[in-house]
């Protein structure tokens, strides 16, 4: 098989949570092509998943040294150290992402989890909505608006921002 189709399998069986035979198909891909920025990002993403934070960290860097312009390379260096409560690199490479690529809510989304858990409330909210405003159905934005307007106490809009949520994504485990 190509280094294509290795990498769309590694991608399709990384998001039906098969992580360990996704691994198996990018280690083929880097076998062949040791630097190839994007299969080292599905490495690091298996690694994550799999709660080897600290190895996942170590490959997306190795990512961001071949690719530094990539904003999806930031994203996951920031959603490890997030991961690990490691909240100001998570703020900084999260913040690179969206200079990088302002146009995408699930940064912002995680961006306004970080806020939450680092109890400031306001910038959750307004990394949240302006997730929204890219994406009114993005479950990370909306998730983290309605926990944002609770700790606000601002019940109502709280309320309501759960009901959208769960009505784009009934069975989302989170949100419930």
């Amino acid at each position: 098989m190509d280094v294509t189709g290795l990498l769309d399998r590694a991608n399709l069986l990384l998001e039906q949570g098969r992580n360990k035979d996704a691994e198996k198909q990018v280690k083929q891909v880097l076998e062949r092509e040791p630097n190839n920025d994007h299969a080292l990002s599905i490495l690091a993403r298996c690694y994550m998943n799999t709660d080897e934070i600290d190895k996942g960290i170590e490959i997306i860097n190795k990512a961001i040294a071949i690719e530094p312009n990539e904003s999806f390379y930031f994203y996951l260096l920031g959603f490890g150290y997030f991961q690990k409560e490691m909240y100001l690199p998570a703020r900084d490479n999260l913040s690179k992402a969206i200079r990088l690529n302002p146009y995408n809510p699930e940064y912002f989304g995680i961006l306004s989890f970080i806020y939450l858990n680092e109890k400031n409330y306001e910038e959750a909210l307004q990394n949240a909505n302006e997730g929204l405003e890219l994406d009114p159905e993005n479950i990370t934005c909306l998730n983290a608006r309605a926990r944002a307007l609770n700790k606000l106490k601002r019940t109502d809009e709280a309320i309501d921002t759960i009901g959208d949520s769960l009505s784009k994504d009934p069975d989302n485990e989170f949100t419930h």
